[in-house]
């Protein structure tokens, strides 16, 4: 979920980001540091960061593997032509061919 723009009306039910680090024990400054690597969407209101209530939802409802199994897959480098047939042989399943880009 992308950053909303600054006019964007804000709602009771959203987090400030002091809200959403004590609901998930982080320190302010990790979900500052997430906010700023696009992990975690928020939107500005007169300067201050609003966390989305439905994203909130959707973290504290899914599964912790799940979640950390997400993450390691957003931070993987893309694969070479050459890294992806190599690990399709080790999976043994055909290679999909790459839209070009």
């Amino acid at each position: 979920m992308p950053y909303r723009q600054r006019n964007t009306p804000v709602r009771a039910s959203d987090y400030t980001v002091a809200e959403f680090a004590e609901k998930f024990n982080l320190a302010e400054s990790t979900v500052r540091y997430k906010i700023s690597a696009k992990t975690i969407p928020s939107y500005l209101v007169g300067g201050a960061r609003r966390i989305p209530a439905d994203y909130v939802e959707q973290v504290s409802t899914a599964d912790p593997l799940d979640l950390e199994i997400q993450r390691i897959v957003d931070r993987a480098p893309k694969l070479t032509a050459s890294q992806r047939d190599k690990l399709a042989t080790l999976l043994a399943v055909e290679p999909v061919a790459e839209a070009a880009s």
